[in-house]
């Protein structure tokens, strides 16, 4: 609390508060026993766990996010912007890659996704649900762009 304090007095005001002996000194009283919050982590096994337990025909959407995601390093904004459009993902039989040209860095990215996790990725961009559903739905004919998620814009708020 205290570094949080003293930066924004000196950005703000201009004031170095370390010559402030009686404000360390309550500062330190008023942080006595105080724990900081864990953020709650995305273990390898939770990870792996989803992917082999949740039914596709409920979550291989959120599969496929979670892959992408987690493979390059992705956030919520470049699945649903331009970025990752249809034609950015490549499949190579072995992997995919998947490219992203304009992120919020202004740096292209280039990553592959592969091993197990092929097959997910496939499953989802094939339509291959079984039964002729189709996972990703065509695009309005008006619609200059397709976004590889373009029917998930309303679920991703929490991811």
């Amino acid at each position: 609390m205290y570094s949080i304090l003293r930066a924004t007095i000196s950005i703000k005001h201009n004031v170095d508060i370390k010559n402030f002996s009686n404000l360390i000194a309550f500062l330190k009283r008023q942080g006595e026993g105080y724990r900081s919050k864990k953020s709650k982590v995305l273990t390898k096994e939770d990870f792996n766990n989803f992917l082999l337990q949740a039914d596709d025909q409920m979550y291989l959407a959120l599969k496929v996010i979670l892959i992408v995601r987690v493979s390059g390093g992705c956030r919520k904004d470049e699945l649903l912007k331009d970025e990752l459009l249809i034609d950015n993902v490549e499949d190579l039989g072995s992997c995919f890659k998947i490219c992203i040209s304009d992120t919020k860095t202004k740096r292209s990215r280039t990553f592959v996704i592969t091993k197990g996790l092929v097959e997910i990725v496939r499953k989802y961009t094939s339509g291959g649900l079984g039964g002729g559903d189709w996972v990703i739905p065509p695009p309005p004919k008006n619609f200059s762009f397709a976004y590889l998620f373009l029917f998930l814009v309303n679920l991703v708020g929490d991811l």
